[in-house]
């Protein structure tokens, strides 16, 4: 079973004063600490890139020297139109997979043993994972690639909310013990809780 790890890094970043995936972690950019992660339950690594992709690049290539060959950096021009549009550019990226772990950039505290814990959870049966605590759903979400082509048609008003509903989408809620689910860094008060 090929899993391909999609770190959307490509907004603007406007909810907060600093470029989200360069703010740091343990001394690590948010890109880089997710993507450590990922490459150790996933065959291979797509970052979607947008605003400010050069440093991105940069970063990525600086670091991660040995495993450049697992990642992937798409740049999605139209990244101002929102997080559909960078969605549907990584998975453009990764037809070739068999699920996707679709991760937002802001969420660098989840343990990694959630990854081993989340990709377990993939059954058959469905098509969509995601999981929850305290019946609140978090990200990241597991995308199997029977929706690849389903998400690739969404126009650009539509939001994954809404395209849940979809009769195609067969759905399980994994119920967890990780809050750090829940948690995106939305503004400056967020990142200086998790430092």
């Amino acid at each position: 079973m090929r899993i391909t790890g999609l770190i959307l890094a490509a907004g603007l970043s406007s909810r907060i004063n600093s470029f989200k995936p360069i703010l740091h972690l343990n001394k690590k950019p948010f890109v880089n600490v997710i993507a450590e992660k990922l490459l150790k339950v996933c065959s291979d690594l797509v970052i979607v890139t947008g605003y400010k992709s050069d440093i991105i690049l940069e970063i990525i290539k600086d670091y991660f020297q040995e495993e450049t060959l697992r990642i992937k950096l798409t740049y999605n021009e139209d990244f101002e139109k929102g997080m559909l549009s960078s969605l549907q550019k990584g998975i453009s990226s990764a037809k070739n997979s068999d699920w996707i772990l679709f991760h937002f950039v802001d969420q660098p505290t989840i343990p990694e043993k959630f990854y081993f814990d989340f990709i377990d959870q993939i059954k058959p049966q469905f098509n969509w994972i995601q999981p929850s605590i305290n019946s609140c759903k978090g990200h990241p979400i597991l995308i199997n690639n029977t929706l690849y082509n389903l998400i690739l048609s969404l126009p650009s008003n539509e939001s994954l909310r809404t395209f849940k509903k979809n009769k195609s989408v067969k759905q399980i809620i994994w119920n967890c013990n990780y809050p750090d689910i829940l948690k995106n860094i939305n503004s400056e008060e967020d990142y200086k809780n998790i430092l």
